[in-house]
């Protein structure tokens, strides 16, 4: 059976320079034109998540990055983190944490079961898919925001750590974070 490849150069290159730094080619696509950078996350604030049961993610309301506040404290009837990563399917990604860091400094962590990525690798191996992704899910209800600022989440995926999304709290009354 022939492999698909699916050419997205044009999307994935460096177009100030032409070349593709930075980019990692996965063994799956060792060949093709199909270049990604994987590990890969990305993290959407939203009202709710709902997990149907087709197996399907409803994502409900979704922040835009600035939220303001008549006053602080102030909060959430609920808050919802829907978190999709993603790595090649032919190579252990390592240890997996999602960390929220409010403005105060305090955090939120959740830790991805090894058990779970590596029947996750497998189940893509065996559908023939050379990326495998995890979904991770926070919902809060009832979050309060004592101070102002910015929303941090952080994903490290075996040791490469990134910046996938962020929500910055301001006051209403002067559009500010402080």
């Amino acid at each position: 059976m022939a492999s698909q490849c699916f050419d997205t150069s044009a999307r994935n290159q460096d177009h100030r320079s032409g070349r593709r730094g930075g980019y990692q080619e996965s063994e799956k696509f060792r060949g093709c034109n199909f270049v990604t950078q994987l590990p890969s996350a990305i993290g959407i604030f939203c009202d709710d998540l709902r997990e149907e049961k087709t197996e399907q993610e409803t994502i409900v309301g979704v922040f835009p990055d600035n939220i303001m506040f008549p006053s602080v404290p102030g909060g959430f009837s609920k808050l919802a983190l829907y978190v999709r990563i993603t790595f090649p399917s032919d190579a252990n990604p390592g240890e997996i944490e999602v960390r929220m860091v409010m403005p105060d400094g305090n955090e939120f962590r959740s830790n991805v079961d090894p058990a779970l990525v590596e029947k996750t690798r497998i189940d893509s191996q065996e559908q023939g898919n050379p990326i495998s992704t995890i979904i991770s899910r926070l919902v809060f209800g009832g979050f309060m925001v004592t101070k102002l600022g910015r929303i941090i989440v952080h994903a490290r995926i075996g040791s490469r750590e990134m910046i996938i999304a962020t929500l910055n709290l301001t006051s209403q009354v002067t559009g500010t974070t402080n």
